[in-house]
C-alpha cells in the first residue's frame, strides 16, 4: 500500500514539474552580443552565453497576466557579476534545452525572429501619419507580432527590435511588405554581415556561396547578388593628383 501511494505521489510530482516546465511561451532575444545569466548560490547573476539577435528562446511565465490577459514572464530582482551592489530585472528563459536568465528589456515574448529586407519608415501606432523619427535599415534582425490592413488596403505589422539608444527593447509598426519571416532570408542577411566583416576576399566569396545555396525571396537574393558584384568590381586607383597640377600650370 505504500509503495502505491509513493508511487502515486511520485506521479503528481512529476506532473506537476513537466507542467510548470511547459509553463513557458516562444520569445526572441535581441540584443546583438547580450548574453543570458546564469544564477550562483549568493544570487549573482554571472554571464554565461553570449546571444545573436533574433535568436529564438522560450519564456518562463509565472509573473501573472499583462492587461490583455496574457501570462508575463517570470522575473526577479538580482545583482550582476561585477554590478557592485546594483541589480537588474532578470528574467527565466530557456535556451537549448537548458534554463537561464536574461534581461528583461533584452527580449520579447509571443513573437517571430524576421529580417528588414528593405530600409523601412517606422509608425508609433498603425497609424501611417503617426511616424517616428528615424528608420530602420536593410538586414535588420527583428522579432514580429500581427500584421492587419489599414486604410488603402496596407498591411502593416507590429515589430520590436533592439534600440542600442535606449538600452531596451522597442515596439513600433512599419509596413508588412518590408520584412521577410524566411528562415534562409534571416540567415542569409546574418552571411552578408559575416562579409562586410571580412578581410580577406576569399573568405567571402566563400560566404557568398554559401547564401546563395539557401532559398531566397527575390529581394535578399538581390542583395546578395549585389554583395558579390561588388566583390568582384575592380578597385579605383587613388587620384595621384597629376591631374591637378596639368591644370595649375
Amino acid at each position: 500500500m505504500k509503495e502505491k501511494r509513493y508511487a502515486a505521489l511520485l506521479g503528481v510530482m512529476i506532473a506537476a514539474g513537466l507542467a510548470a516546465f511547459a509553463e513557458s511561451v516562444p520569445g526572441v532575444f535581441l540584443q546583438e552580443g547580450g548574453w543570458l545569466w546564469t544564477e550562483q548560490a549568493d544570487g549573482v547573476m554571472l554571464a554565461k552565453v553570449k546571444m545573436s539577435e533574433g535568436t529564438a528562446i522560450s519564456v518562463e511565465t509565472g509573473g501573472g497576466t499583462d492587461a490583455s490577459g496574457n501570462p508575463v514572464a517570470k522575473i526577479k530582482e538580482a545583482e550582476y557579476d561585477g554590478s557592485k551592489g546594483k541589480t537588474l530585472t532578470f528574467a527565466q528563459v530557456q535556451y537549448d534545452g537548458k534554463s537561464y536568465w536574461a534581461i528583461s528589456n533584452r527580449f520579447v515574448m509571443r513573437k517571430e525572429p524576421a529580417v528588414l529586407v528593405e530600409d523601412c519608415a517606422m509608425y508609433n501606432t498603425r497609424n501611417l501619419a503617426d511616424v517616428v523619427n528615424g528608420h530602420l535599415d536593410k538586414g535588420s534582425v527583428v522579432a514580429i507580432g500581427d500584421t492587419v490592413s489599414v486604410a488603402g488596403g496596407i498591411d502593416i505589422t507590429e515589430l520590436s527590435y533592439y534600440s542600442e539608444r535606449l538600452y531596451a527593447v522597442r515596439t513600433v509598426y512599419v509596413k508588412a511588405s518590408k520584412i521577410s519571416g524566411k528562415l534562409d532570408d534571416i540567415t542569409a542577411f546574418r552571411i552578408l554581415g559575416n562579409v562586410a566583416r571580412a578581410k580577406d576576399p576569399d573568405k567571402k566569396q566563400a560566404l557568398l556561396e554559401s547564401a546563395e545555396t539557401l532559398n531566397l525571396s527575390g529581394k535578399v537574393l538581390a542583395a546578395v547578388q549585389e554583395a558579390r558584384q561588388k566583390l568582384f568590381e575592380p578597385e579605383e586607383p587613388e587620384p595621384d593628383g597629376s591631374g591637378e597640377a596639368e591644370a595649375a600650370e
